[in-house]
């Protein structure tokens, strides 16, 4: 016979769970969680404290490869990012897992007031139907765009280069000004991690060699430098018909080029830093075009 003082209504007592477990229910249970992976600030364990090259990008694959991808490296290396742009891909495929290498470099603090980010945080709230687990690494939390770095649930910490320990964002509402969250943070224990297999370092190092020159080249703070040395002379002569229609036009819209045959010349003029295109898909010479046009 059932107790009778085990009401119905009364919950039953949480118990203390590690972060497999919580990442074992976000997979078998239908929740979404997200873990970000730091070591620029010190947490209980004493911490070197190297914002990079502690090992943040080793301890997220490998994490995302054992509690995700049982152990599946392929499945892993297609499940990892560089940017906020290519979230597209994961979510269009449906991947359980992702792992976003260097998060602040594409949903940093630069990113704080950018709309099309901010629009981009609130819908990645809603994709629990497609991904589950989204991993990333920062140097540390305070290096991410707002509303990016409210969406973790865990934060593990490296404090020297395979060493670890997990702190999990505990919130609680102030019920007298409810309106008033707060964050703390609670210990979840430590653990070791070795280096990546000797071919996934070797796939991740070409990888990230390749995103970097993906995002470098769409810095503005490198679009002068990269094309200050744009000769017109060596381009074709549709390719300099149309600089010269565009110099004249201002800008051409997309569409027209598609019309009048133009759109691949537009395209590699675009990736060499001759044009750039507005979100009206409007082709316009570049700075570094202008003065090229100028002289």
């Amino acid at each position: 016979m059932s107790d009778p003082s085990q009401s119905l209504d009364t919950p039953k007592p949480i118990k203390k769970l590690r972060l497999l477990d919580y990442i074992n229910l976000a997979l078998n249970k239908n929740y979404m969680l997200w873990i970000l992976i730091t070591s620029g600030a010190e947490g209980l364990e004493k911490s070197l404290g190297f914002d990079y090259g502690a090992g943040k990008s080793t301890e997220g694959l490998w994490l995302l490869c054992d509690s995700v991808y049982a152990g599946n490296w392929n499945k892993t290396r297609h499940a990892t990012v560089g940017a906020y742009w290519e979230i597209k891909r994961i979510l269009d495929e449906c991947l359980t897992g992702c792992y976003f290498d260097e998060i602040e470099l594409t949903l940093g603090k630069h990113q704080q007031h950018n709309p099309e980010v901010r629009e981009l945080a609130y819908y990645m709230k809603t994709v629990r139907p497609y991904t589950k687990i989204w991993i990333a690494s920062a140097p540390h939390r305070d290096t991410l765009q707002k509303d990016f770095r409210e969406m973790f649930h865990f934060e593990i910490i490296i404090s020297e280069r395979g060493i670890y320990e997990v702190q999990q964002l505990k919130r609680r509402i102030d019920f007298d000004n409810p309106m008033n969250v707060n964050e703390r943070f609670r210990y979840k224990g430590s653990g070791l991690f070795p280096p990546l297999p000797d071919d996934e370092q070797r796939w991740y190092d070409v990888w990230r060699h390749e995103k970097n020159i993906e995002i470098r080249g769409r810095l503005d703070a490198f679009k002068r430098a990269i094309n200050a040395d744009l000769i017109l002379e060596k381009l074709s002569d549709p390719e300099r018909q149309l600089l010269t229609m565009i110099r004249e036009k201002v800008f051409i819209r997309y569409e027209t080029l598609l019309q009048k045959g133009y759109s691949g010349y537009a395209m590699r003029l675009k990736r060499l830093g001759w044009l750039e295109i507005d979100r009206g898909r409007r082709y316009q010479l570049s700075a570094a075009a202008e003065d090229v046009m100028i002289k």
